[in-house]
């Protein structure tokens, strides 16, 4: 798993459903953070459910999230996670292990 590579400790909290995505989710629990995580069937049906999204809010532009932290979206291939952390050294820490996952292959 990348994130374990990484030295980040993701535990399981169970299934998220956010209504902007198609599929259901998963949330972990994070030192400092939450991950959900949403797998789609490929990147253009990811493409298809992100693409439009606000970048700094992680939501579409007609709809409003109070999120319990700072959202960040991080996509790669057909993977779709939403971070809500204020470490930014935690944000950094995933988005260069889903990089180096997609470089080397393999889980999140």
């Amino acid at each position: 798993m990348a994130l374990h590579r990484a030295g980040v400790t993701a535990v399981r909290n169970g299934p998220i459903k956010q209504p902007f995505l198609g599929p259901p989710g998963m949330a972990y629990r994070l030192p400092g953070g939450e991950l959900q995580a949403y797998v789609y069937a490929d990147a253009v049906a990811l493409g298809r459910d992100t693409d439009g999204l606000d970048t700094t809010s992680v939501s579409p532009p007609t709809m409003k999230i109070n999120w319990v932290m700072p959202p960040s979206l991080i996509t790669e291939n057909n993977l779709a996670l939403i971070l809500l952390t204020r470490d930014p050294r935690l944000k950094q820490r995933i988005s260069r292990a889903i990089e180096a996952k997609a470089v080397h292959g393999g889980h999140p």
